[in-house]
């Protein structure tokens, strides 16, 4: 345990420990020599490159030695673990097949009431699952239809309304004579221009927006209309 977990968590940190150290270094914080544990940092920088090459050497040569089969073990951990890597013979899996028949006839009668169960359970999932299933189709068909509908009502109301004549250059209005570039709502050039698909007419994007917000209709003709019957407008410069 020692050789395989606390020796490689050893060497991850005085690696970081190292990095660390370096930065220091190369910032310029390790240059005084008066302080002992400045000392020490600077002879922790000159030896650990030594020893990190001396313990990456032996590992190298574990691993060619294993590669060429002339050790037991490819890892110094291993080595000092005590343990042995070999390969399996036929024996060796004779012997394991049947110590496996064996538990496997031991506990063939304590697993037959577990493995009737589990088909059991496995067979009342799958229904549910399939019940569930066939319900959320049924559902999301539902709200497929329910929205289609309300589209199309909507549809339906736009169309019915009757159509407006088309405006002229110069239209009688409360507030005066308006062009086809005044919004006729604040008469100023138009910004932002915003025509409503229930009338035709068009207006400044904020003007009409707080109108129909607050009127629920068109300012010219009176028709009915909604925020989802403006239509903003992308005229060429």
């Amino acid at each position: 345990m020692f050789c395989l977990v606390v020796m490689p968590y050893i060497k991850i940190k005085m690696e970081k420990l190292f990095h660390t150290f370096k930065e220091e270094d190369i910032d310029g914080y390790l240059t005084s020599t008066s302080d002992p544990l400045t000392r020490l940092k600077k002879t922790f920088l000159f030896v650990y490159p030594l020893v990190h090459m001396s313990w990456e050497g032996s590992a190298l040569a574990y691993q060619m030695a294993y590669l060429f089969k002339k050790s037991d073990c490819h890892s110094p951990f291993v080595h000092l673990s005590g343990v042995k890597l070999s390969n399996l013979t036929r024996a060796d899996m004779l012997n394991l097949m049947t110590k496996n028949e064996t538990e496997t006839q031991e506990t063939t009668s304590g697993m037959n009431w577990l493995l009737e169960y589990s088909k059991k359970f496995l067979a009342v999932s799958a229904h549910g699952i399939s019940q569930g299933l066939s319900v959320a189709v049924f559902f999301l068909q539902f709200l497929e239809w329910w929205y289609a509908s309300e589209n199309q009502e909507s549809r339906i109301a736009v169309t019915s309304l009757p159509t407006p004549p088309p405006p002229s250059l110069s239209v009688e209005h409360d507030n005066g004579k308006f062009k086809s570039n005044i919004c006729p709502i604040c008469n100023r050039p138009l910004t932002n221009d915003t025509a409503i698909s229930t009338s035709g007419y068009v207006f400044c994007y904020p003007c009409i927006y707080g109108y129909v917000k607050k009127h629920q209709c068109c300012p010219v003709t009176k028709y009915p209309t909604l925020h989802q019957h403006l239509i903003k407008l992308y005229l060429p410069d």
